[in-house]
């Protein structure tokens, strides 16, 4: 039987690459050169080296009926998905000589990005190809825990430094596109990169969502263009969404496969249909928030009556899409609502493959001039505590967690939460928040986004002209249970209904040590409906 290179390749450090700016043109492009050194760029070099079963690298295409095993082929493309390129050579030299070549790409042209790679020999016909694909990428987690990034020569002269990423400016923003009213700047080749990208990565994101492009509006390439109120204080969510167990779900096909060449057909379809599943659902979003935008007769356009549209440029923006892993920034104040829409149909599109996947979700609500790094390390880590959420609490759904950085961000998640939403009474802690949130309706638990949103709605609906009296309540639920009873017996006010069966929860604000309605009092002024 011949022995095969099995080739794993990822990219370290994708999120500081990608995030580290604050300028999202450069963001943009940063993502979209992921994108390229992932799927496209690899393919491409397969293709014009010959040998290979890529038949369209710029669709992703790969014949189906050219196998290694047969001799024809020097390389065979498992898979591309999920961030990872899976290629079985047939000899490690070409394999070698494959890496060697896309580096070389990399370093050309996406400066700053660098290749984590990881072979093993498959002997065909007696091991399992899964549990080897497996094995490799193991081996890649290592490879990337000690991948260390290369340390920059930073000038031996007098030099500008770029004001993104701190390296020796070669360049300014000048000569690589810079829009109408912005200032020059000096930039470095890494960002120069990035914004050569602009335009492919808008290509891309046009062809996702063609209606869009249809009807005239635009996507941003500034958060400033988010939607936000000129003059006021403005809000931006930076979204980060992730399908739930995917690497148990492929390492069920490679266990339920014993046989390599099935494993490969079944996990190529797999890895295709979540592909799919998330890009539609994307397209969901934005053609749901399309059909939403109001103009009326003498004023501007508006989402929701409240998210102004300028210049026809959408409040919503994709960074990063193309597989379970989905990144999107918008105004802040559609932030939950987008979250939510992502993730049902998210769902529906799974479902419509013949798969049972899941996802959740992270929102984080910042000041639109944060640190955009942070805001997504803050979503990213939402995202991360609602899968625990979803692990500790079988069977498998989805779920959304978010925060509201009103006030900045000072310390991780845990200790914002410990610090500002958690309090001793009676010796006892108590949690002001609710979160995480399950997608649908679970009627033995009312921590669900169904009925949250049914409260803010009624909140915003009799509530919305009482602001002294909401901020009260604010403080009385802060206080614990028996100083929100006090409150409502004093003024004679009823809060809605969370759980009918959930003892105290109307009367006291407060069950099982849990407050349920703090997060909707935050949450009223970020909830916008679409």
């Amino acid at each position: 039987m011949p022995t095969f290179t099995l080739t794993v390749l990822d990219i370290p450090g994708i999120q500081k690459y990608i995030f580290g700016s604050n300028r999202l043109r450069e963001n943009i492009g940063a993502s979209e050169l992921v994108y390229r050194a992932t799927s496209r760029w690899p393919l491409e070099i397969l293709y014009h080296t010959g040998g290979s079963n890529v038949r369209d690298p710029a669709g992703g295409d790969l014949d189906e009926t050219q196998h290694i095993e047969d001799g024809h082929l020097i390389a065979e493309v498992v898979y591309v998905g999920g961030g990872n390129v899976v290629v079985l050579f047939h000899e490690r030299e070409r394999a070698v000589q494959f890496v060697t070549q896309l580096s070389r790409k990399m370093a050309e042209e996406a400066p700053g990005l660098g290749l984590a790679v990881a072979h093993v020999p498959v002997e065909w016909g007696t091991d399992r190809l899964g549990q080897k694909v497996d094995e490799a990428m193991k081996q890649l987690a290592q490879n990337k825990r000690t991948w260390r990034p290369s340390t920059p020569l930073l000038g031996l002269s007098v030099t500008a430094g770029c004001r993104s990423t701190g390296l020796v400016a070669t360049t300014t923003n000048a000569e690589h596109g810079k829009p109408q009213g912005e200032e020059t700047y000096p930039i470095s080749d890494e960002v120069a990169a990035k914004l050569d990208m602009m335009a492919l990565a808008e290509s891309r994101l046009h062809d996702l969502c063609r209606e869009i492009q249809k009807t005239g509006y635009v996507f941003p390439r500034d958060f400033d263009d988010l939607g936000r109120t000129r003059g006021e204080m403005s809000y931006i969510a930076v979204i980060h969404a992730d399908g739930n167990r995917m690497g148990q779900f492929f390492r069920d096909i490679a266990d339920k496969y014993l046989d390599s060449r099935g494993y490969i057909k079944e996990v190529r379809r797999a890895s295709q249909s979540v592909k799919e599943a998330s890009q539609n659902a994307l397209r969901q979003i934005g053609n749901a928030l399309l059909a939403a935008v109001e103009t009326r007769e003498g004023k501007k356009s508006m989402v929701g009556g409240v998210v102004l549209i300028e210049h026809n440029k959408l409040p919503f923006r994709p960074i990063v899409f193309g597989g379970d892993d989905v990144t999107f920034v918008c105004d802040g104040r559609l932030g939950l609502t987008l979250a939510t829409r992502y993730l049902e149909a998210f769902e529906q599109e799974t479902r419509a493959v013949g798969l049972n996947l899941y996802a959740c979700a992270g929102i984080a609500v910042v000041k639109a001039h944060y640190p955009f790094a942070r805001a997504y390390q803050l979503s990213e880590a939402l995202a991360g505590n609602a899968k625990r959420y979803v692990r500790d609490n079988p069977p498998g759904f989805s779920a959304l967690d978010w925060h509201f950085a009103t006030g900045g961000l000072l310390g991780k998640l845990g200790e914002i939460r410990k610090r500002e939403y958690t309090r001793e009474i009676h010796d006892r802690e108590h949690r002001l928040y609710m979160r995480p949130l399950r997608l649908r309706e679970y009627p033995p638990d009312w921590h669900t986004w169904p009925r949250f949103v049914q409260v803010v709605t009624e909140f915003k609906d009799e509530w919305s002209d009482r602001r002294n009296k909401v901020v009260a309540l604010r403080a009385a639920l802060r206080e614990g249970p028996d100083a929100t009873q006090r409150f409502l017996v004093a003024y004679g006010e009823k809060l809605p209904i969370l759980d009918e069966t959930a003892s105290g929860l109307q009367e006291t604000g407060w069950h099982d040590h849990t407050c349920g309605y703090f997060d909707v009092i935050e949450a009223m002024d970020f909830y916008v409906p679409v």
